[in-house]
């Protein structure tokens, strides 16, 4: 039918919304978008994944949870278009992201776990030196109350919960640096096995085929690395700690 708006792409009754919304000149436009994708479309600046990919409808509305469709001559008094996609782009870029609950929860724990691994990847008991198991760290973010930004990246938070956490945990953040001898015949078979934990350096291959090299790793990983080593060569090899840098101070 001529001058029809276009059929929506989903139910406004039983969806759950996420949109990207503006008000200009008094007006509300927002957009309906896949949380995920607008999320990574705004965080590398429009550049991934493609726009179409970040909306359930290439449709500008006043109110996305009632169907009630932006007229286009606002959109062309206001943004100079009513090109959907084009206003699409600049509500998810300039515009604010309204996520359901259920979103935002699932952010926030995500977000949690990916500050836990981190922690766990690098954590030592400074009085021991030996790394911590991830339910003590999990348990030492509950009773220091430490609460997860979920408006800043896991990467940048993690240096102030440390500072929370040691209050109530010994903790350092720390890459190690091993020194690593491999006799023949398990230098060449476990080589690869030592780039899986960190970065080899300095590998000087012995005349008779075992390897002494050191290795950068994340201090978190030093009893996996040792129970690996003494498993596989069946405690031929020998490893010395020769050096260490913290992290996240």
């Amino acid at each position: 039918m001529p001058g029809a708006a276009p059929r929506m792409m989903f139910d406004p009754e039983k969806f759950s919304v996420n949109t990207a919304w503006m008000k200009r000149h008094g007006l509300h436009f927002e957009v309906v978008v896949d949380p995920d994708g607008a999320l990574e479309f705004r965080r590398t600046k429009g550049a991934s994944p493609a726009l179409e990919e970040c909306l359930h409808a290439e449709r500008i509305f006043t109110d996305a949870k009632r169907g009630l469709h932006a007229k286009d001559s606002d959109l062309e008094q206001v943004f100079g278009t009513s090109n959907p996609l084009d206003i699409a782009r600049k509500l998810i870029l300039e515009g604010e992201l309204q996520l359901t609950s259920e979103h935002r929860a699932r952010i926030r724990e995500q977000r949690r776990n990916s500050i836990i691994n981190r922690i766990v990847l690098y954590a030592i008991d400074p009085k021991t030196g030996l790394p911590h198991p991830r339910k003590r760290i999990e348990l030492a973010m509950d009773e220091a109350k430490v609460r997860i930004d979920d408006n800043a990246d896991a990467e940048d938070q993690i240096a102030a919960i440390i500072r929370k956490l040691q209050p109530v945990l010994p903790i350092r953040l720390e890459t190690l640096t091993l020194q690593v001898h491999l006799p023949q015949p398990y230098g060449q078979k476990l080589y690869g096995d030592l780039q899986r934990f960190g970065q080899v350096k300095n590998a000087d291959w012995m005349p008779d085929g075992g390897l002494v090299c050191s290795l950068e790793m994340p201090a978190g990983l030093q009893n996996d690395l040792l129970d690996e080593l003494a498993k596989r060569t069946h405690g031929a090899a020998e490893v010395k700690r020769i050096g260490e840098r913290r992290e996240y101070q």
